[in-house]
């Protein structure tokens, strides 16, 4: 039985899912990584959705995310991005799928802030600053809704927002916006 097979040796299981070309095996100089394909991405969380354990996966993936960005955030601002320890890169897809199900209906805000705060330097060293920009915005839009829930974080996320917008020819008034708030929260 399936489920027998995982309690009982899970490196079986996820080797039977590779040699099914259901799961792809990335081999690194150290180690081996695993990724589900598309197609079985898919049918999982069809899976999840239908067994009501969507929201707790994503709970724990989103607690994932923010607790690697968080451990790592001093090697993505300083070192070199072929440097990295890991390969942050390879997290962008499962940290949109994390910000989309918290900032929804029925997600967890919270830690779509969290998340968003300590995806910033990610999202800045590979230069997705539009999205970026989204979940930035989603993230104020609730704290400001929740005043002095994490200040910390509201802050960091102003600046996230004033430092492209500074740069920007088009709209300077938000960005001196953002900086103005900023500094108003760290006054405090």
């Amino acid at each position: 039985d399936a489920a027998s097979a995982v309690l009982d040796d899970p490196d079986d299981v996820v080797e039977s899912l590779v040699s099914k070309s259901l799961v792809v095996a990335e081999a690194l100089s150290d180690t081996t990584r695993y990724r589900l394909l598309d197609t079985t991405r898919f049918y999982a969380a069809e899976k999840l959705l239908e067994g009501g354990q969507y929201p707790s996966v994503m709970a724990r993936l989103a607690e994932y995310l923010s607790e690697l960005f968080e451990l790592s955030e001093q090697d993505l601002y300083s070192a070199s991005t072929e440097d990295w320890p890991e390969d942050f890169a390879q997290h962008v897809a499962s940290l949109r799928l994390a910000l989309d199900w918290a900032f929804e209906p029925g997600g967890d805000a919270m830690m779509g802030v969290r998340l968003t705060v300590a995806a910033l330097p990610l999202f800045f060293r590979l230069s997705l600053l539009d999205e970026c920009l989204v979940s930035v915005t989603k993230a104020i839009a609730y704290l400001d809704a929740h005043p002095d829930l994490d200040e910390r974080r509201r802050m960091k996320l102003y600046t996230a927002l004033g430092w492209p917008q500074m740069r920007s020819t088009e709209v300077p008034e938000k960005g001196v916006d953002a900086w103005t708030a900023a500094l108003r929260i760290a006054e405090r």
